[in-house]
């Protein structure tokens, strides 16, 4: 009877261990295989893949308050020297919008303050009254562009340039080239105009005072 007990101990024990054997067995075997996860699950080389760095913001036209003087080379501001410019023609200012900087290139160290160097342009809404050289004519709404004007607390003047009233009659030079300003239109730009007086006489710097058609007279023989 002993022995029947024994043997029965010995054959529990021995299942028991077998039984032990069997739960820690792993689920998987540990070969070279490689498990994939579920697709909704990233893992971290996926999560690194998709993120992307912000790009630093470009840097903005900006200049310090106070008074800026722009000074532009050229020629003597005569009719004969003027008539380069392909449009010609006098207008009545009727519509002046505010100011906005222009970047025209980095600063130079120790330059002022910024990233980067600008200019103040301002569009004129035109009621154009005469051509004196170029295409189109009379009645026209034209707009242009033109240096100078307010930006927050900076204040761009252009040196020998006349003030800007809308209602006044002017004379403008119109270039080829136009001039867009940051997130708004493009135009082209007058970097030369002449005010008329309340006479019906357009005040050249160095031609004197002229009729509005002795001007275009002049411009067009100029011009030939």
């Amino acid at each position: 009877m002993r022995s029947r007990v024994t043997v029965a101990i010995v054959a529990l024990a021995l299942a028991g261990v077998v039984a032990l054997l069997v739960l820690s067995r792993p689920s998987a075997p540990l070969t070279g295989s490689t498990v994939t996860p579920p697709a909704n699950i990233p893992t971290v080389e996926s999560s690194a893949a998709v993120s992307t760095r912000l790009p630093s913001p470009s840097p903005q036209p900006s200049a310090p308050c106070g008074d800026h003087l722009i000074i532009y080379d050229g020629p003597e501001p005569t009719i004969t020297n003027q008539v380069r410019s392909p449009e010609i023609f006098v207008a009545e200012v009727v519509g002046v919008a505010d100011a906005a900087l222009v970047p025209i290139g980095e600063h130079e160290p120790g330059e002022g303050v910024g990233a980067i160097r600008s200019d103040a342009y301002r569009r004129l809404t035109l009621d154009v009254r005469d051509v004196a050289k170029g295409p189109g004519g009379p009645p026209a709404i034209r707009s242009i562009m033109v240096p100078g004007g307010t930006v927050g607390c900076a204040h761009f003047m252009v040196a020998g340039m006349p003030d800007m009233t809308v209602g006044r009659l002017y004379a403008f030079f119109v270039e080829a080239r136009s001039v867009t300003l940051p997130g708004g239109p493009s135009a082209p730009v007058a970097f030369t105009f002449w005010p008329i007086s309340d006479a019906g006489k357009v005040e050249t710097p160095l031609d004197g005072k002229l009729t509005i058609d002795a001007f275009v007279a002049a411009v067009r023989s100029a011009s030939e």
